[in-house]
C-alpha cells in the first residue's frame, strides 16, 4: 500500500474503530445478529429452491416407479420389440400409467441396448449404446438426469423393471417453473424480512446516534462551563498568589535587606540574614514561575513555544545568561495537551533554576523535539557539569513526568555542561517520525 493510500485508509479505519466503540455492547450484539440473519437468509434463499427441486423430482420418480412396478408385476412389458398397436392392452396401460401430464414420451431398454417398446414407432427395434444412466438403472437404482431426444432437452427418469429399464421423458419447464415460483416467494419473503429488520436496525442506529449527539452536546456544554470556571478560578488564584503571598514576600525581603544594612557586615546575625534572604528569593522565583504559568493560561501545546520564550527572557533579565530557544514546529506543539505542555514548561523552569543556582554557566539552549516516538525537551548549558546529588526540585519534576509515563535524565551536554532531558510519550501516529524542530 502506498503512502497516499495509507493517508486515505487511516482516517477511514480510525472512524470505523470510533463508530465500533460507540456502538456499545448492545449495539455490537444487534449488529452481529443482523449479520447472522443476513447470512441465514442467503443460505435459505439458495437451499430452499434447491431442496424443492429435489423434492419434486423425487416425488415424480416414486410415482413413475410405482407405475413401472405395476407394469412389471402384470407381465405387460415385452422382452422383444413390440410396436404400438400390436398389444392394445399394453398401449392402454402405458398411456394411462405413463403418458399424460408433463410426461411427453418413453422407451423401454433391453440389457443389450435394444429398444423393445416406445411411444415413437421408429425407435422400436433400434439398438443404442448403453448410457451411464441406463447402466445405473439396470443395476437396480432409479436415477434422474437431463437427456436429449430428437434435439430437445428433457428431464429423464430411468426406472428399473426387472431386466429392463423404462426411460420416461418429462417436460423440464414445469419443474423449473415451480422451482422459480418457490424461489421468487422465498426471496420476496427474505427481502421483506431483511427490509423490516433493516428499518428496525436503522431506527435503533438513528436513536443511538441522536442519544450520542445529545450526550456529546451535553459533554461539550459541561466542558465549556468547566473551562470558564477554571478560567475564573485561575484568575482568582493568580490574584491571591500575587496580592496575598507575593507582596508580603517582597515586604519580607525588603525587611531582611534593611536589617542587613543596620548590622555590621561581620556581625554573626548578618550571615543568617543573608541565608534567609536567599531562601525568600528562591520562594519568590518559584512563585513568579507559577504565576507565569497561570498567566500564560496554557490550554494546549500551541502556547508552549511562547511560554518557553517568555521563560528564557525572564532568565536572561534576572541572571547573566544567554538563553536560546530553538523554534518549535506547530505540528509538534499540536500533539501536546494542556497537562503535557504545563509539565514540560515546569520542567524547563526547574532546569533553568538549577543552571542559575549551580552551573556557573553563561549560555543555555532549550530545544523541544520529537525523537524515537517521544516528545523530548533538552536544556543544555556550558557550565561546570553535574555536582552532588539532585535535590528536591529535580525529584518533584521527575515524579511529574513519570505520572504521565515520561522520564527525566541528566547527562553530559554538547555545550560542555549538563544536559537536562525530559521525555513524554508521543502519540501513536507520531512514533518513528524524524525529529522536528523549526517551524
Amino acid at each position: 500500500m502506498t503512502r497516499a493510500e495509507e493517508r486515505v485508509h487511516r482516517p477511514l479505519i480510525s472512524a470505523l474503530q470510533l463508530e465500533w466503540k460507540e456502538l456499545g455492547g448492545a449495539g455490537r450484539l444487534a449488529l452481529f445478529g443482523l449479520v447472522v440473519s443476513l447470512g441465514v437468509a442467503l443460505v435459505l434463499g439458495f437451499t430452499i429452491p434447491a431442496a424443492m427441486s429435489r423434492h419434486i423430482r423425487h416425488g415424480h420418480l416414486e410415482t413413475l416407479q410405482a407405475s413401472v412396478v405395476h407394469l412389471e408385476a402384470n407381465g405387460l412389458l415385452p422382452d422383444t420389440p413390440s410396436r404400438r398397436g400390436e398389444d392394445p392392452l399394453l398401449d392402454e396401460v402405458t398411456d394411462l400409467r405413463l403418458m399424460g401430464g408433463d410426461v411427453l414420451g418413453f422407451r423401454v431398454w433391453a440389457p443389450d441396448g435394444l429398444i423393445v417398446y416406445a411411444d415413437l414407432e421408429d425407435e422400436v427395434g433400434r439398438r443404442r449404446s448403453i448410457t451411464p444412466e441406463v447402466a445405473t438403472a439396470l443395476s437396480g437404482d432409479p436415477i434422474t438426469a437431463v437427456a436429449e431426444r430428437d434435439g430437445q432437452r428433457y428431464l429423464a427418469y430411468y426406472l428399473p423393471a426387472g431386466t429392463l429399464v423404462v426411460e420416461v421423458f418429462e417436460d423440464p419447464h414445469s419443474v423449473e417453473h415451480a422451482v422459480a415460483m418457490v424461489a421468487r416467494n422465498v426471496w420476496t419473503s427474505i427481502g421483506l424480512g431483511v427490509g423490516v429488520l433493516g428499518v428496525f436496525m436503522g431506527s435503533l442506529t438513528l436513536a443511538n446516534a441522536r442519544a450520542l449527539n445529545r450526550r456529546r452536546r451535553q459533554a461539550e456544554s459541561l466542558f465549556d462551563a468547566l473551562v470558564r470556571s477554571q478560567e475564573v478560578e485561575r484568575h482568582r488564584i493568580l490574584g491571591a498568589l500575587h496580592d496575598d503571598i507575593g507582596q508580603p514576600l517582597y515586604r519580607l525581603l525588603y525587611g531582611l535587606q534593611g536589617s542587613q544594612d543596620r548590622i555590621a557586615s561581620d556581625h554573626p546575625v548578618t550571615e543568617e540574614l543573608r541565608r534567609l534572604e536567599h531562601i525568600v528569593r528562591d520562594i519568590d522565583d518559584h512563585l513568579r514561575a507559577e504565576l507565569r504559568v497561570l498567566h500564560s493560561g496554557l490550554t494546549g501545546g500551541l502556547g508552549l513555544g511562547t511560554a518557553l520564550e517568555d521563560l528564557a527572557d525572564v532568565a536572561q533579565a534576572e541572571a547573566d545568561l544567554h538563553v536560546d530557544v530553538v523554534p518549535v514546529a506547530d505540528e509538534l506543539l499540536r500533539e501536546l495537551d494542556a497537562d503535557e505542555a504545563s509539565t514540560l514548561l515546569r520542567s524547563a523552569h526547574e532546569a533553568l533554576m538549577n543552571v542559575r543556582r549551580h552551573a556557573h554557566a553563561t549560555k543555555v539552549e532549550i530545544r523541544l523535539c520529537r525523537s524515537d516516538g517521544a516528545v523530548t525537551l533538552h536544556v543544555d548549558d556550558d557550565g561546570i557539569g553535574i555536582r552532588g546529588v539532585p535535590g528536591l526540585g529535580l525529584a518533584t519534576t521527575r515524579r511529574r513526568l513519570e505520572v504521565q509515563d515520561g522520564s527525566l535524565t541528566l547527562g553530559r551536554s554538547p555545550l560542555g555542561g549538563t544536559r537536562f532531558t525530559a521525555r513524554l510519550p508521543g502519540r501513536s501516529d507520531a512514533k518513528g517520525a524524524p525529529e522536528v524542530f523549526a517551524r
